[in-house]
Formats: structure tokens, C-alpha cells, sequence
């Protein structure tokens, strides 16, 4: 969307939860990517609930090499030197933007996450802890962002006094490109963002 537009993507930083290799079809599209370990949040084997017990042991534990993943962004901004930060929920992002952004580059943040924290969006009742812990992660990963958008394929007004924006999704090219399928399957496909909730659907 970017370059189709006329902008230059200088280079794409991603947060892992090990600093594991990125996948072919993602460096096919972005050649010089980097990956970076990051924090992440742990669910619970039995429940699928997020656990903040283990949310806060395991990323404790690994506090040194998130200093040395901001310290590795810092110097990537400096070599690149973008004009823009793009970051899609990512909290070492957020956190790199409000203490090491020294070059005041301006930062969009951008996620799904942000629609609860829309003042229009509903919740669900008995959702108060699960949903303070991932607004909790949401505004780390938005902190000193100019703007928050939002992903929602319904709209919701904007709020303004919070710089709280909703767009539509952004689907691949490859996507809405593509035509029907001639040749109908016997299986659905679903996303999940965890593997332990595929054990649900089936």
C-alpha cells in the first residue's frame, strides 16, 4: 500500500518471540528484514485465558534481551533514519518511541487491539480483568504514538481527544485479487492467534 502510493519502505524491524528466522514468503516481500526477540503474552494450556502469573515470569527472565533488542531498534533508526515509524502493535516499539526516539520521528500505531480501547466499543460482562491486561499492552505499544488506528470492519467514531482512528482492515493485494476457487474443499479455514484455540474449533 505503501509504495504503491509513492513512499519508500526503508526497512521492516519485527519483534519474535525467540529472534527465530523470518519466514520465506515474509523476506520474499521484504528482503532486508530484521527480527528482534520481543515479549509476549502467554495463555494458559487448560483455560486458552491469557496468565499474567506466567505473562510476567517468562518475560522477566528475558529482560536483558529485550534491552538489547530496544538498543538494536535505537541503531536501526539511526542508520535508516525514516521519516515515518509504522509500528503494528509492537511493545518494544512503543517503548523505543518513548524513551529512545531522540530523533522525534513520528510514530503510527497500528492494530486491531485499539478497538477496545474505542470509548463507542461494548464489552462483553466479566471481561473487566482480561480486557484491562490487553488495554494495559495495547497503550505500551502506542506510547508517544501521534496516532492509533484502529482495524475494524465496522465503523466506530473517531475519538479525537485520544487520536483514536478506525480503518478498514488491511487485507494483502494477493487477496483481494484473487477469484473464486473453481474446486470447492471439504475444510474450512480459520485464524487463530493461538495454536491451543485450533483444539476448540475442531
Amino acid at each position: 500500500i505503501l509504495q504503491s502510493n509513492g513512499h519508500t519502505v526503508s526497512n521492516v524491524l519485527v519483534g519474535t518471540n525467540r529472534g527465530v528466522d523470518l519466514p520465506d514468503f515474509f523476506i520474499g516481500k521484504f528482503p532486508t528484514a530484521k527480527s528482534f526477540m520481543s515479549p509476549n503474552l502467554v495463555f494458559d494450556k487448560k483455560s486458552n485465558k491469557l496468565c499474567l502469573r506466567k505473562i510476567l515470569r517468562k518475560n522477566l527472565a528475558k529482560a536483558k534481551y529485550y534491552i538489547k533488542s530496544l538498543r538494536f531498534i535505537s541503531d536501526e533508526m539511526k542508520t535508516n533514519k525514516p521519516d515515518l515509524i509504522i509500528n503494528f502493535y509492537e511493545g518494544l516499539g512503543g517503548i523505543y518511541n518513548y524513551f529512545y526516539n531522540n530523533r522525534n520521528i513520528p510514530v503510527i500505531a497500528v492494530a486491531h487491539q485499539y478497538l477496545l480501547l474505542n470509548k463507542s466499543f461494548i464489552h462483553p460482562e466479566g471481561s473487566w480483568f482480561h480486557r484491562t491486561l490487553v488495554n494495559f499492552n495495547s497503550r505500551i505499544t502506542a506510547l508517544g504514538a501521534e496516532k492509533k488506528l484502529t482495524l475494524s470492519f465496522t465503523p466506530f467514531p473517531d475519538n479525537f481527544q485520544d487520536q483514536l482512528f478506525t480503518v478498514p482492515p488491511l487485507i494483502r493485494q494477493e487477496v483481494t485479487a484473487a477469484g473464486p476457487v473453481q474446486k470447492r474443499e471439504d475444510f474450512l479455514l480459520a485464524y487463530v492467534n493461538q495454536s491451543a484455540l485450533a483444539n476448540e474449533l475442531i
